[in-house]
């Protein structure tokens, strides 16, 4: 939630729903959890890009460790 928060510019509560949709993952991708955390992922990069000029491929890594955890 922190990194969320310091790297990309997410809100408390944003943060916090983004912990809870990433551990309510499904093997079903289509199901609604699936979109929601393609949404989170963009926005978790784009912020990291534009709030810090962090590298895109990087960010993405980070989220796909942060997602696994």
């Amino acid at each position: 939630m922190n990194l969320a928060m310091d790297l990309s510019g997410f809100t408390e509560g944003e943060a916090d729903s983004m912990r809870k949709t990433l551990v309510k993952k499904s093997l079903d991708q289509a199901d609604k959890k699936s979109g929601e955390r393609v949404i989170l992922r963009e926005k978790f990069v784009s912020g990291a890009k534009s709030l810090h000029g962090l590298d895109e491929k990087l960010m993405q890594q980070l989220f796909d460790k942060i997602e696994f955890f």
